[in-house]
Formats: C-alpha cells, sequence, structure tokens
C-alpha cells in the first residue's frame, strides 16, 4: 500500500467510535462524512482536482441551458411588460433572472478554474487526464489503447494529478478556495462525496456488506502485495 493510502487507512480508523466492533453495523455515510472531514489538504485537494475534471463536459452544458431559462424568463410577457412595476409576482421573475445569471457566473468561474488547473501539462499528459477524467476512460480502456501496463497508467495518472495538484499551488489556490469557487452548487458537492466513497470501497476490495471500508482496518489489508493494491486504487 503506498503511503498515501497507509495514512487515509489508519486515518478513518482513528474516527471510528471508541467502543465500535468490526461485528457492528455502521452508518456509512457518516463515515465517509467524518473521513471527508478529516482529510488532509493535499489529499482533500486531490480529490477536488479529480471532481472538476470528471465534471469539465457538464459545465459548458448546464451554462447553455441556464442561458436559454434566462433568455425565456426575461423575455416573458410578465417580466417585459412589467419591468417598471413593484408588484410581487414581477419581483420574483427579477430576482429568478438575478439569481439564474448568479449560477451561470459562478459555473463560468468554476469551469475557468478548472481549464486554468491544466496550464503546463504537457500534450501526452493532456490527453491521458482527459480521457480518464473528461471522457471517462476506465483504467483498462486506457491500458489497452496506449499498450501500457495497468500500474502504469495508474502511476502516470498519479503523478499527472500531482503535477496538477503543484500548479495550484503555485497560485495559491487552497482547499478553501476551491470550496468558495464551488459555492452552492450541490451537485458537486455530491459527487465530490461519491468519488472519496467509491475510494474507500476500492481500498476495501469492493467487499459488499454493510461493513463496507472494514476491511482498511484489518491489519491484514497492509500485506497484500503490491499489485493487488495498484488495482485497488482509483487513479
Amino acid at each position: 500500500m503506498n503511503q498515501e493510502e497507509t495514512t487515509n487507512s489508519a486515518l478513518i480508523a482513528t474516527h471510528l467510535p471508541k467502543n465500535f466492533k468490526k461485528k457492528d453495523k455502521i452508518n456509512k455515510s457518516l463515515l465517509i462524512r467524518n473521513y471527508i472531514a478529516n482529510l488532509n489538504n493535499p489529499t482533500k485537494m486531490k480529490f477536488w482536482i479529480k471532481t472538476l475534471l470528471s465534471s469539465l463536459n457538464a459545465l459548458p452544458q448546464i451554462m447553455n441551458t441556464l442561458d436559454k431559462i434566462i433568455e425565456l424568463q426575461a423575455s416573458s410577457v410578465s417580466f417585459a411588460s412589467n419591468i417598471y412595476n413593484s408588484d410581487k409576482s414581477t419581483l420574483k421573475d427579477i430576482e429568478k433572472v438575478i439569481d439564474l445569471s448568479e449560477r451561470k457566473n459562478t459555473i463560468l468561474n468554476i469551469y475557468l478554474m478548472t481549464k486554468d488547473m491544466l496550464k503546463g501539462l504537457s500534450e501526452n499528459d493532456m490527453i491521458l487526464i482527459e480521457k480518464r477524467y473528461v471522457d471517462g476512460w476506465s483504467i483498462d480502456e486506457i491500458s489497452k489503447e496506449f499498450e501500457i501496463s495497468h500500474r502504469t497508467v495508474f502511476r502516470k495518472i498519479d503523478k499527472i494529478i500531482e503535477n496538477i495538484h503543484e500548479n495550484c499551488l503555485k497560485k495559491h489556490w487552497s482547499v478553501r478556495f476551491i470550496e468558495s469557487q464551488i459555492q452552492t452548487e450541490g451537485w458537486l458537492k455530491e459527487k465530490f462525496t461519491k468519488l472519496v466513497s467509491d475510494y474507500c470501497k476500492n481500498i476495501n476490495y469492493k467487499q459488499e456488506s454493510e461493513t463496507t471500508c472494514l476491511a482498511i482496518f484489518d491489519k491484514t489489508s497492509y500485506s497484500k502485495s503490491s499489485s493487488e493494491l495498484y488495482e485497488g486504487n482509483l487513479g
């Protein structure tokens, strides 16, 4: 197990209830929330980077949809004919347009920020990261396409994510900054949580039970071969 996985595994175990026993049932969502709350900043930033990259294609689509809704709302008869009136219905129409416009600006800022993260990557690194996160290719698909081993794919992707993380640090982009840009985009926060949850399940080697992630707490987990551990990596 690499150092980051070992640290994260120990961190999850640290935040279990003091009286917890492995045979007990646990609330998986609570476990994940506790894990996220106690992630160190570098690890949390990398999860956010992966979340934003995997959302890159959706952001322009959302902006286009918001543009259409704003246009329809602003050109409605009620809005156009009563723009200077102060009745409640007209004010609500105006507020809707303002809220939608602000949300579009938020999405635009997230999109530009994510694109900016990728600046400085080599052409080959850009292709690999786009295949993995933007286009959603699996590790197996990438391995076959580029005729490299799974382990090599994991290592290359980990290195690229590390480079992106370093680029963010050079721009003084902290986890707090990233989360401030996300603002009220709950769907991105849900994607982030899902990514962390999947990561925990993969560390657990896909054990399917109400005690998902509990194998992380077994000392025997650390004795698995490096090849098995790479297979458990999310990339």
